[in-house]
């Protein structure tokens, strides 16, 4: 009996483990919330991405030269109305999916991964900034 737990044990570990991990580290995703009838480009990609209702937008992994930001780029009516780069960070995942993941597609979404995207920038970074000035100085002033 206890062979046949210790065989599923290594079936478990053995099959399905990696391939959970290698549909793990197939995709990166953030929300994005942008103008209504405009289309968002990250990276150099020439299609937009796929914004589902709720902003959600899984896409597949950025490559190296994007690990200091995924830069964007929002288009209405084939005019560019905003672009800037959205925080990046190195995917722990790609480390399991050797060796195409970890040489070619290491980033992903960092941050906030809930972004407003106005002209300039992310709008999320700003709010979070300034979420943190005003407990500082509050702090400050109890003292």
């Amino acid at each position: 009996m206890s062979t046949i737990v210790s065989k599923r044990k290594s079936l478990l570990i053995g099959i399905v483990l990696p391939i959970a991990m290698l549909f793990a580290s197939c995709s990166t995703s953030a929300k994005f919330h942008i103008p209504e009838n405009s289309q968002l480009f990250l990276g150099d990609r020439p299609e937009p991405v796929v914004i589902a209702e709720n902003g959600k937008v899984s896409t597949k992994p950025f490559v190296w030269k994007y690990i200091k930001g995924i830069p964007y780029r929002i288009e209405q009516n084939g005019q560019v109305i905003a672009e800037g780069t959205v925080p990046a960070k190195f995917r722990p995942a790609s480390i399991f999916w050797p060796p195409v993941a970890i040489a070619y597609f290491p980033v992903g979404f960092g941050g906030e991964r809930d972004y407003v995207l106005v002209e300039g920038g992310s709008e999320a970074e700003a709010d979070s900034a300034a979420d943190k000035a005003p407990a500082e100085s509050s702090d400050a002033a109890a003292e």
